[in-house]
């Protein structure tokens, strides 16, 4: 199973503007997004898929963010989601997201 967050693109993600940087780790099967003060679950648009092999995130457009790399984001962060999502069983409950943007 992917350790990574996935929304459908077709939900509004408008607004979602902010820069932030941090990096990215692998925590109890699910990649989070730690910064300088607090760690999200990263939560990527669909068509971002899971190289386990490489342990790294590779995005629709080519690019790619692989564990421990220190990367910007863009997109908000949200306390909870709405729409579908889909988020695996190992990310923790009590973080919030990050919607990130294409």
């Amino acid at each position: 199973m992917s350790p990574i967050a996935i929304y459908d693109t077709g939900a509004n993600s408008e607004g979602f503007g902010a820069l932030t940087r941090g990096a990215l780790q692998l925590q109890g099967g699910c990649v989070v997004y730690q910064t300088d003060s607090e760690t999200l679950v990263p939560v990527y648009p669909d068509g971002t898929e899971w190289d386990a092999d490489g342990e790294r995130v590779l995005l629709a457009d080519g690019s790619m963010h692989a564990i421990g790399d220190e990367i910007e984001l863009a997109g908000g962060q949200v306390a909870s989601l709405s729409g579908s999502t889909s988020i695996p069983a190992g990310c923790p409950s009590d973080l919030e997201y990050y919607i990130v943007v294409p």
